[in-house]
């Protein structure tokens, strides 16, 4: 709980606009980490997984306190979750724990569905470029020159310059709306893609529009992607996700996948039930999403995991299915906000990875994979509490396998003298305004809210203390004399400060 209100406050101050688990998950994993090897012996990855999950935090000199993923899902109140892993450029492993329900004896399984809201992206993405690659479309083209059925109206942000494909495929565009929030199950009709453009009829999102120039400045826009959507349908004149299904799900034999909204009845039986808060089913099961490109996408961690070995093998030698090396280089080199054609983009050389998270109504998923060492994990939960335990599981793999990048981190613990422990005690008030109340705890410090348990920060130096449940960082002003005055809280670049008032 400290860790989700810390977050919660830290991104209001700051205004960040994506949803709070969404930046926790994709703040924490692009700070690199490193760590030595696993010092279990050597096992199967699915025994790992199933048996000894790791905490964000190990101690040098002391064995990783793991736990078992059912004694984490039934923490973070997580009824389901299903993962694949790759390495050395295949599929090594992949296994469902939980159930489709909370409550339910209907088992996880390999070919249940997942929605993978935003995950959609990157897929998306692959087809616009396959059409760049067949010439129907160019990216630094005028949108607007593709779109017949619906135009994007022209303004003073758009005067100098027109918004490109390339430039909504890597955030950059400036167009509004960042998610959708779907619709009901029990809503018979969704509304039309042309009604979601323009914001009319039963729409509950804006009209999507261009509020700032083009190629300024990154800006996540699921809005953005639904104009591909229209850009897709008018040049090939046929529906988006027949057209995804042709150029991305068949050649890549992705056969538990399909971007059609509704959810087709003869796939219902396969589907996860999405769950608020970990225990209380979505009504009618889950949410539709007529944004197909955005955050419609239905498919497994295994499926999901055919498209990242298509774009790995394909940089490898060339055999991928569906793009050139050219263009799958061109996706995966980052623009502003670190962001390629499609994915997100992490690390160099041969550490350089490319991933993406979800987030619909009781779904939460996260895909990672390294573009050179033919590496990667896929994880979908269908509870909006999944964020956290899909970065347990992935530390874990990481740890397993030496990845070059989010294994836990490693940290020593320093010797302090109580003394200097007890002059930053006291009562801080952040910059959001929130207070929080520092007193000693055996070798550290704990961090207590009004009505939440203490979180525990041990030292690393006289000044800085870490937490082993996160990457958080505790730092305090360096005073021999007298009290500290002033802290400041950290977790990979982004920082809230503190000061002493009591």
């Amino acid at each position: 709980m400290f860790l989700r209100h810390v977050i919660l406050h830290f991104f209001f101050f700051f205004k960040m606009i994506r949803k709070i688990l969404h930046i926790l998950f994709l703040s924490i994993l692009a700070f690199n980490s490193t760590c030595a090897q696993s010092e279990y012996p050597v096992v199967d990855i699915s025994d790992e997984i199933e048996h000894r999950l790791l905490p964000a935090v190990l101690i040098d000199g002391e064995r990783p306190q793991s736990q078992p993923i059912k004694d984490r899902m039934d923490h973070f109140k997580v009824p389901g979750v299903s993962i694949a892993v790759i390495n050395e450029n295949k599929i090594v492993w992949t296994g469902g724990f939980g159930k489709l329900r909370a409550g339910s004896d209907i088992p996880i399984t390999n070919s249940t569905l997942f929605q993978a809201a935003s995950m959609s992206k990157p897929l998306t993405a692959t087809a616009v470029l396959y059409l760049t690659e067949k010439g129907s479309i160019e990216l630094d083209e005028d949108i607007n020159e593709y779109l017949h059925s619906w135009k994007l109206p022209e303004n003073s942000h758009t005067e100098t310059q027109p918004v490109t494909l390339r430039h909504l495929l890597n955030h950059t565009a400036g167009i509004n709306v960042h998610g959708f929030p779907g619709y009901p199950a029990s809503q018979e009709e969704l509304p039309e893609l042309r009604e979601i453009l323009e914001g009319t009829g039963s729409v509950n999102t804006n009209p999507i529009r261009a509020n700032s120039i083009p190629g300024n400045q990154w800006s996540y826009s699921g809005g953005g992607y639904t104009i591909i959507q229209q850009i897709i349908e008018d040049v090939t004149d046929n529906s988006f996700s027949e057209l995804m299904k042709q150029v991305v799900l068949e050649p890549l034999e992705m056969t538990n996948s399909t971007f059609s909204q509704p959810l087709p009845k003869l796939m219902e039986n396969q589907a996860a039930i999405g769950h608020i808060n970990g225990d209380r089913p979505v009504s009618g099961g889950w949410y539709h999403y007529p944004e197909q490109a955005a955050a419609g996408l239905w498919t497994t961690p295994g499926d999901i995991s055919q498209w990242i070995i298509d774009k790995q093998q394909t940089l490898l030698n060339g055999t991928g299915k569906i793009l050139s090396v050219e263009l799958v280089n061109e996706m995966l080199t980052p623009d502003k906000g670190g962001w390629g054609l499609g994915p997100e983009l992490a690390g160099q050389d041969d550490s350089i990875n490319f991933k993406h998270s979800g987030a619909n109504k009781g779904f939460r998923c996260y895909m990672v994979a390294f573009a050179k060492t033919g590496q990667g994990i896929v994880v979908m939960s269908n509870s909006d509490n999944g964020t956290r335990l899909a970065m347990e599981i992935l530390r874990t793999v990481a740890f397993h396998y030496n990845w070059p990048d989010y294994k836990p981190v490693k940290r020593t613990i320093a010797e302090i003298q109580p003394e200097i422990l007890e002059n930053y005690t006291g009562l801080y008030q952040l910059e959001t305004g929130m207070l929080i109340e520092i007193n000693v705890s055996g070798k550290g410090l704990v961090i207590k809210f009004p009505g939440e348990q203490g979180l525990t920060f041990l030292p690393s130096s006289e000044s800085s203390f870490f937490d082993t449940t996160s990457e958080i960082e505790l730092k305090f002003n360096i005073n021999d004399t007298e009290k500290s005055e002033q802290l400041l809280l950290s977790f990979g670049v982004h920082e809230i400060t503190g000061n002493l008032i009591e």
